[in-house]
């Protein structure tokens, strides 16, 4: 058993939204569309690294069924959220399972953001275009007062910087490329014949980085659950 190193927050109802959990149940249903975290000093004061001062920090969840843009991230700096799994295999799993799911559009574009929709243009932004002002100098410096991108950022950086879509798995002329235990975990959850390859496994286990981390306890409890399937009791139904 390993002791709490970190003041829990909202710990109880983010685990039950991510992927661990849905592995663990092999069971969907729960599972957020946008796991994202952020990274904090570690707060509690019998923690033995606060003790020992080993400067370390601790990642906090934050699971949506919505994608964050810069500046708008329900009271959150965005600037320090990251996908805490890579949201296309989070995709690929949602997409393809047995639940329908409602994927939230939380914000509205605006004509200073990227991708944008067709928002109405208003009297003011029609009669600007025709004095031959720019759409983005109508968003940053209009004399009219309206919402602007990172109006609501805590660093107030410069309002005519776009949200940043970097990490974005929706960016135009990228891909993600999924690994071999990306793999793995989608056929589990979704039911699929699981190919094991021994040689795989191993030149991931055998690196050190965050994502091997992550992905390889649940990488063991599926190859556990899918050895112990071979002697389970099969169920005779009486005729």
């Amino acid at each position: 058993m390993l002791s709490q190193e970190d003041i829990a927050e909202q710990s109880d109802k983010w685990y039950m939204r991510s992927l661990y959990y849905a592995v663990l149940k092999r069971n969907t249903s729960l599972m957020g569309r946008f796991p994202y975290a952020y990274q904090v000093g570690i707060q509690k004061g019998i923690s033995v690294f606060v003790i020992y001062e080993i400067l370390c920090r601790t990642a906090y969840l934050h699971i949506t069924d919505y994608k964050l843009y810069d500046g708008h991230s329900d009271g959150l700096d965005s600037t320090y959220l990251y996908q805490y799994f890579p949201h296309p295999l989070i995709h690929a799993i949602l997409d393809n399972d047995p639940y329908n799911d409602k994927i939230e559009e939380r914000y509205n574009p605006h004509t200073c953001w990227k991708g944008n929709n067709g928002e109405e243009e208003s009297a003011y932004d029609k009669d600007q275009s025709s004095n031959g002002v720019s759409e983005t100098e109508r968003c940053n410096h209009g004399t009219k007062k309206k919402f602007q991108c990172g109006d609501i950022k805590r660093d107030h950086r410069l309002p005519d910087k776009q949200p940043d879509q970097s990490d974005s798995d929706e960016s135009p002329g990228e891909s993600y490329q999924f690994t071999y235990l990306d793999e793995l975990v989608i056929a589990y959850l979704l039911g699929n014949k699981l190919t094991i390859s021994r040689e795989n496994i191993i030149s991931f286990a055998l690196q050190s980085n965050n994502y091997v981390y992550k992905m390889m306890p649940m990488i063991i409890y599926i190859l556990m659950d899918y050895y112990q399937s071979y002697f389970k009791e099969e169920r005779v139904t009486e005729m």
